[in-house]
């Protein structure tokens, strides 16, 4: 089994999150940092702890922008190809100090998930 990761790095990790980011780095295959954009629209709908699972489902809940992928491409959003990728997280296991971000981690992988059955 191969094991994705991504890294949430939108806000400083606290140093038990940063002691996990690094057991992660070790277990995981592939890992990526990232920082997150969370859909306003989805948001305002769990701030007002309204139901949210049903809410858009074509839409995602986050996507990211790879940190390692900015790094590589000297600190710059543009590529000669176009802008840089961003991210629709579907299997990757996210760690991440925010809320929000892990409960749109999580209805997304749920989605996902159904998509397969």
């Amino acid at each position: 089994m191969i094991l994705n990761a991504v890294i949430d790095e939108t806000k400083d990790l606290t140093e038990q999150e940063a002691r996990l980011a690094s057991i992660m780095e070790f277990v995981a295959d592939n890992v990526t940092r990232g920082i997150f954009y969370i859909f306003g629209d989805w948001s305002y709908k769990l701030i007002l702890n309204q139901p949210t699972q049903t809410y858009k489902p074509e839409q995602p809940r986050l996507v990211y922008l790879s940190i390692d992928e900015y790094e590589a491409n000297d600190n710059k959003l543009e590529t000669p190809d176009g802008l840089l990728p961003i991210h629709i997280p579907s299997n990757e296991l996210i760690l991440s100090n925010s809320p929000f971000v892990r409960k749109g981690a999580l209805e997304q992988h749920a989605k996902s998930q159904s998509n397969w059955l």
